[in-house]
């Protein structure tokens, strides 16, 4: 077990900065928030925005079947509540990661999976016309046993409005 557990942080860590490199690295910018704890927040601060306040905010919930949340307040109003799948009952090992700002909006990673599957997914959000859309989802596959990883993208087409995404639907 505890070699798993080894395995695992180490594949997390391993694909933290893997949107860095290659093609998207001019696209990130330094903002960024590790989920470490009950609530964390990441205050959008790109000039795309105009005069609006933008901040993505977790919410961690506690109690038997009750899933997390990440909500997206403009001016400090919420426009919109994510549901996160529950980890372990919903979806095995589930975590929310990070948040990330980047020139185009935002990326938030999750992570799943144990035992033989590990998996992270990347869903890019950019700003368009005063809304946050899901334009792409990077995935990355990792199977223990043959030490096999599988990366891939997705563009969406069409971009899925952020108060239309279902989390659950892109895992």
């Amino acid at each position: 077990m505890r070699f798993i557990v080894i395995v695992f942080l180490l594949f997390s860590i391993s694909c933290q900065n893997q949107v860095t490199k290659g093609k998207f690295k001019d696209d990130i910018r330094k903002e960024y928030v590790v989920i470490s704890s009950d609530s964390s927040s990441l205050v959008l601060k790109n000039s795309i925005y105009k005069d609006n306040k933008y901040k993505l905010l977790y919410l961690k919930t506690y109690g038997e079947n009750s899933g997390d949340k990440v909500q997206l307040l403009k001016n400090d109003s919420a426009i919109t509540t994510l549901s996160l799948p529950i980890s372990d009952v919903e979806v095995k090992n589930f975590s929310l990661n990070k948040f990330e700002e980047t020139n185009k909006g935002f990326n938030f990673y999750v992570s799943w999976g144990g035992g033989n599957y590990l998996y992270q997914s990347i869903f890019y959000f950019e700003y368009k016309e005063g809304m946050f859309y899901l334009s792409k989802v990077g995935k990355r596959d990792y199977i223990l046993k043959s030490e096999k990883e599988i990366s891939t993208e997705e563009k969406i087409t069409p971009p899925v409005r952020i108060d239309k995404f279902i989390l659950s639907e892109f895992l």
